[in-house]
């Protein structure tokens, strides 16, 4: 479950607000690396994002926690608009294991898409290339979509049969409560 906090930074004055989402999660990351550190066998990396092409001088931040391949969060730390009159903190529950399952599925859609592609090519008797980008995108896309599901369905299998999800989510809901104070004006 995603929690979230928005911060109003309207009062303040715009060289104040724009250098806000820098300066709390630098407080914040010392926070989360002294409450996780790395020789409990954490892993803390803090992330920088452009969330606005056309302002690349506002940054949004993410600050990854990770241990082992079940158990992580996200903190992200974003400004809202590009005045960054209001900037959202949340905290995400994340796991390697769900990542790797996306990419796979992505690496494995392609392929099929490809192999599809290809396929269609070679029996196809148009001279134009719709059928062939057809079978790729739908080659992609569904069985792409496919491996997701089954292997997302795994991933929640075993991160149930080998962690406790109550005890996640308690740890992250006192997580909260103690990163709230750091996020006050």
């Amino acid at each position: 479950m995603t929690t979230q906090f928005t911060l109003d930074l309207s009062s303040l004055s715009e060289q104040t607000r724009i250098g806000m989402p820098a300066a709390l999660t630098d407080r914040t990351e010392a926070f989360v690396r002294s409450r996780f550190p790395a020789d409990s066998g954490y892993k803390c990396q803090r992330m920088t994002t452009k969330p606005f092409k056309e302002r690349p001088h506002l940054l949004g931040y993410h600050i990854n926690v990770r241990r082992g391949f079940l158990w992580g969060f996200d903190l992200r730390i974003m400004p809202d608009d590009f005045q960054t009159r209001q900037s959202t903190v949340k905290l995400v529950p994340q796991s390697r294991m769900n990542e790797t399952a996306v990419g796979v599925a992505f690496l494995l859609g392609m392929l099929a898409g490809a192999g599809a592609a290809v396929v269609t090519y070679q029996h196809s008797q148009s001279d134009t290339g719709r059928n062939v980008v057809i079978a790729f995108f739908f080659g992609s896309f569904a069985v792409g979509g496919v491996i997701f599901g089954v292997l997302w369905l795994i991933a929640k299998a075993i991160t149930k049969a080998f962690t406790d999800p109550d005890k996640d989510e308690r740890e992250r809901e006192a997580l909260w409560k103690d990163i709230l104070p750091l996020l006050r004006l």
